[in-house]
């Protein structure tokens, strides 16, 4: 009877360890991207005012830390590529359940994707407790279907060649920052015909979805808010029939793309694509959203507030990231000086060539922002090198002969800046300079120990930046 017991026991154990294996197989293999966001947030970034949800349109748009800055509203935007109705319920519960937000605003880019299961869907469910997740399937498709969907090893059991460290690894986003730099388009992009449209019963299963949204916000007592970000691939029809039936319903509703005068929407800078506002387009959408909420719903700021002192740091090191991007992106060295002057940056340039006596006064101007004195000379063949810290210059030499500066700086080891006819710029003991014809620029980035920017200036066309 003993021995029978401890093999029980033994099966039970052996049973209990590998199912714990089995989850944590599928928590490994599961796909991770940009989009991945792990319950540590809620954890570490309690009282959160607004969240966000929808696909890649608003995950690429909108940003809490911007809000944070501008009107001290706590936010944090969990969207995801391709987020589907069934993902954006199970999010919307967990903040309303666990975590007490009573205010979610949601783009409805999803009535255009169906309710289906695909591998983006399993893929943002992996980051909840398989309870919640089964009980997400159950919620939207019968037991059979549930059973079948539900098995992430099932869908990447052949991811083992593709893992890396990362997917060994659930980190949390930056408060839900997850922006690539803003991306232009260069191009005029037509817009949709808005006049041309008819109404029509919207599908059934966009009003299945809008219910139990519905139910779920009066169960917690919260409140969403729908809205239909500015893109040019709108069918009007549909969304147009979906403001109607938010109307009818009393449901909370603000369609971007007929408010794009209102907000100053510029199709030439404030979109990514023809889907996808960039973060300029989104601080618009955001500067009439976010004063929209704080008078309807009364959410109060959090300015001064010690509980949030740490989103005030955590600003200063998003508006490196942004500015990190768009630096990258500017083409005029006018724009670019401005970016340059940044708190964790250190500029380095050197001269390759005979060019200072022939520098034009736009240019001249431009190194004076800089801080910088002994660039201004009408002598042949002079050397010219200069270090610019913190705003600040550290190092300025102009000659007829090599000019040189040789060391460290904090942050930065085996630095070299040479100007003996060529343009040398070396970090960390590697050459970083272009060494092109003109004045050559390095950004070092000092906080986050990498090379920003590389390019080089043509006193002959001395406003193109070149890379």
């Amino acid at each position: 009877m003993k021995i029978k017991l401890i093999l029980i026991n033994s099966v039970i154990v052996f049973f209990i360890i590998l199912i714990l294996i089995l989850y944590k197989i599928e928590d490994i293999i599961s796909i991770k991207q940009e989009t991945y966001i792990s319950d540590e947030y809620y954890k570490v970034y309690n009282d959160i005012d607004v969240i966000f949800l929808g696909t890649s349109r608003t995950f690429n748009s909108i940003s809490p830390l911007y809000i944070w800055n501008k009107y001290n509203i706590a936010s944090f935007n969990r969207s995801t590529r391709g987020q589907s109705s069934i993902t954006t319920y199970l999010f919307l519960e967990e903040s309303f359940k666990d975590h007490n937000i009573r205010y979610a605003v949601i783009d409805i880019s999803f009535i255009l994707k169906g309710v289906h299961l695909d591998d983006r869907t399993q893929k943002d469910l992996s980051v909840l407790p398989l309870y919640k997740k089964i009980f997400a399937y159950l919620e939207y498709y019968d037991t059979k279907i549930a059973l079948q969907e539900m098995n992430t090893i099932n869908l990447f059991h052949s991811r083992w060649k593709e893992l890396s460290k990362n997917d060994f690894k659930n980190d949390s986003i930056l408060k839900g920052l997850a922006n690539d730099r803003p991306k232009f388009i260069s191009r005029k992009l037509e817009e949709n015909d808005k006049t041309n449209y008819e109404i029509i019963d919207i599908p059934l299963y966009v009003k299945n979805t809008m219910n139990k949204f519905d139910v779920l916000a009066k169960k917690y007592n919260a409140h969403i808010i729908f809205i239909n970000l500015p893109n040019i691939t709108d069918n009007i029809t549909l969304t147009k029939s979906f403001e109607k039936y938010c109307k009818q319903k009393g449901y909370d509703f603000i369609d971007y793309n007929f408010l794009l005068e209102q907000i100053h929407f510029n199709f030439n800078t404030d979109i990514r694509d023809k889907d996808h506002i960039n973060l300029f387009g989104g601080y618009k959408v955001t500067n009439h959203l976010i004063p929209y909420l704080i008078t309807k719903y009364n959410i109060p700021t959090h300015k001064n507030d010690s509980r949030y002192s740490s989103w005030d740091k955590d600003y200063i090191k998003y508006m490196r990231h942004i500015n990190n991007g768009e630096i990258k992106e500017t083409k005029s060295f006018s724009a670019w000086k401005r970016y340059a002057n940044y708190d964790n940056y250190t500029v380095l340039l050197s001269v390759n060539g005979d060019v200072l006596k022939n520098l034009p006064e736009t240019l001249k101007n431009d190194l004076k922002s800089f801080g910088l004195k002994k660039y201004n000379t009408d002598k042949p063949n002079m050397r010219y090198a200069a270090i610019i810290d913190d705003n600040k210059l550290f190092f300025e030499e102009i000659s007829n002969k090599p000019v040189t500066y040789k060391g460290r700086m904090k942050n930065i080891v085996n630095l070299l800046v040479s100007s003996d006819g060529k343009a040398t710029i070396n970090v960390s003991g590697k050459p970083r300079s272009k060494n092109k014809y003109g004045i050559n620029f390095v950004i070092y980035d000092k906080v986050n120990r990498e090379i920003v920017d590389s390019i080089w200036i043509d006193p002959r066309k001395p406003d193109a930046v070149r890379r």
